[in-house]
């Protein structure tokens, strides 16, 4: 759907502006333009400021979310002030965002390996997102309380370990020691607009124009397109295998899952006040649902005697530290449990549950090092007790076709427990995202499912491996019974996204 694929797109067009850099013929102006804006000797300072000036959606079928997000989208606007200092390997960048009616104020620092965050901007956050989002943000509150005024330092090799983690494709980009080369800064031009600067001396000489200290040119769809395999090829292709990605290929891929893109965008250069706007157009169409509008960066340059400094020591936390405060946060506001208590719990559960799903179901417990210690041992003593059928029924959905390939009563409780076990999991994972449920409901709906169970496997207790009685009576039991679980969880689904 467009909702989706669109806003992916204008993130690569967002982005291919701010790559690219602004201007004795008009031509010669700007490709001299965008060379000068990439050396930081002649320009160490660059604010940016981006907006929306137009964005339409045409939707098949009406959506308030998306149209108020496209509203919310439209009003935003970003100022961001980008600052060298070469002489001390430093670099800093701050701004505010204005958003759903509120301003967000960031600010960061970034020396040659370590990133350096303002904690400051995650109260501003959340208060803004609070009314948009369904879950409880207690946590981050805390967080963000305990925080203030502290700068979040990562260095590398953590951006390298959280990529890692979060499978984002990205660790390779943290392969090199220096997230920030300012050798290479110094006095050399920054790359995206070297390279943008070579593309531009390329074009058609009557293709810009120029009056007194203005000089502008529209780059065509064709033409970026054209710009982005240039990208490819340039220094022998050493750019894409640096951030493992075919520019070109990637573009065409979400070109041709869309059914209509069209765009293009202006570059306007003010030679003398030192100022560049780029104005990207696009038009998007996919699935009867559109959307027409116009991003717009407006980029100054100055060049100032700056002497950074980073924030003291005393102001600075590590993801350790953050890991100390949640668990700070855990502890005054999660229920304690005895190791007693414990006990009795953990009783209840054998052979039905594992880890993973008893840390689910008591998220709203607090448990000791040695208490989760105790929980995972438990579980690997007690696995669980996962029925098999002699005839090898292992069914992998719950479909009707997987229904009915049952054959001896072993197979209805394994095709039970299959729809239980998925009904009951959704249930707990939808009413956690949601808000929707506590603690104890989460445990008293797994009790109904374990007694279940538990009934079933009793009824049927000697007769496993005999044939089904009246097969299509317990297929349409089945199949009955799993129809309503999905009707339940559409119901919620609908009830919460409405």
């Amino acid at each position: 759907m467009l909702k989706k694929k669109g806003l992916g797109l204008l993130a690569v067009g967002a982005t291919a502006i701010l790559l690219t850099g602004c201007g004795k013929s008009a031509k010669d102006t700007a490709v001299e333009f965008l060379t000068e804006q990439g050396s930081y000797n002649t320009f160490n300072i660059r604010k940016d400021e981006i907006t929306f000036e137009d964005l339409e959606l045409e939707l098949a079928e009406p959506d308030v979310q998306l149209q108020m997000a496209a509203s919310q989208i439209k009003d935003a606007k970003i100022t961001t002030t980008t600052t060298i200092d070469l002489e001390n390997k430093l670099t800093t960048l701050d701004g505010e965002l204005k958003i759903l009616g509120a301003t967000i104020p960031f600010e960061g620092f970034m020396e040659e390996n370590t990133v350096y965050y303002s904690m400051d901007s995650l109260k501003d956050i959340l208060d803004a997102g609070d009314s948009f989002i369904d879950v409880p943000l207690d946590e981050l509150y805390y967080i963000a309380d305990a925080t203030a005024g502290q700068y979040f330092k990562v260095d590398h090799e953590t951006l390298k370990e959280m990529s890692a983690a979060n499978n984002d494709g990205l660790e390779k980009l943290y392969e090199d020691e220096k997230l920030f080369d300012f050798d290479y800064f110094d006095g050399s031009p920054i790359l995206a607009n070297e390279i943008f600067a070579e593309y531009t001396a390329t074009l058609p000489e009557d293709s810009f124009t120029k009056e007194k200290d203005i000089v502008s040119r529209i780059y065509t769809e064709e033409e970026l397109e054209n710009f982005l395999e240039f990208l490819g090829e340039y220094d022998e292709g050493k750019l894409e295998e640096d951030l493992d990605i075919n520019f070109r290929k990637e573009f065409r891929k979400i070109k041709k899952e869309l059914d209509k893109l069209d765009f293009s965008f202006e570059l306007v250069m003010d030679t003398k006040a030192k100022t560049a706007t780029y104005y990207f157009d696009f038009f998007i169409e996919d699935d009867d649902d559109s959307v027409t509008g116009q991003l717009k960066v407006a980029r100054t340059f100055s060049n100032e005697a700056v002497d950074l400094k980073l924030p003291a020591k005393k102001n600075m936390i590590t993801t350790e530290d953050i890991t100390e405060i949640q668990e700070r946060y855990y502890q005054e506001s999660l229920t304690k449990i005895t190791d007693q208590e414990l006990d009795e719990e953990l009783k209840k559960w054998v052979g039905y549950l594992d880890a993973e799903d008893f840390l689910r179901i008591y998220f709203d417990y607090y448990f000791t090092d040695k208490q989760n210690k105790k929980i995972e041992d438990y579980f690997a003593k007690n696995p669980i007790a996962k029925m098999t059928s002699v005839r090898g029924y292992d069914p992998k959905d719950t479909s009707d076709e997987s229904i009915a390939k049952m054959e001896i009563n072993v197979d209805i409780l394994i095709m039970f427990e299959k729809i239980f076990s998925e009904y009951y999991k959704e249930i707990e994972l939808f009413g956690i995202e949601h808000d929707a449920v506590t603690g104890a409901e989460l445990r008293e709906l797994r009790t109904t499912y374990v007694e279940t169970i538990a009934d079933q496997r009793e009824s049927l207790r000697g007769l496993e491996n005999e044939e089904i009685v009246d097969k299509a009576l317990v297929i349409e039991s089945l199949t009955s019974i799993r129809d309503e679980c999905d009707d339940y969880l559409e119901t919620n689904r609908s009830y919460y996204e409405e």
